[in-house]
């Protein structure tokens, strides 16, 4: 039973870290120590004009300012 109850207490956490991270104003994204994307909320890839594969946790940083230059929003 305590187990159960810890992994829905882990979900609620989780669900809401995700509703406060999508309703923040700002774009935030967040690298790990080997560089990888851990995460990034719906501003940010609005931002950016991300397509769903350059949100994903593991994306390369070099990836998403290359996928900008090449759409033509990337910086000058």
């Amino acid at each position: 039973m305590h187990n159960i109850q810890n992994a829905l207490l882990r979900d609620d956490i989780r669900d809401n870290f995700a509703i406060a991270l999508n309703n923040m104003p700002h774009g935030l994204c967040m690298f790990d120590g080997d560089r990888r994307l851990i995460l990034c909320n719906r501003v940010y890839a609005r931002m950016y004009d991300l397509p769903e594969p350059l949100t994903a946790p593991g994306t390369a940083p070099q990836d998403i300012p290359a996928y900008r230059q090449a759409i033509g929003n990337g910086p000058s």
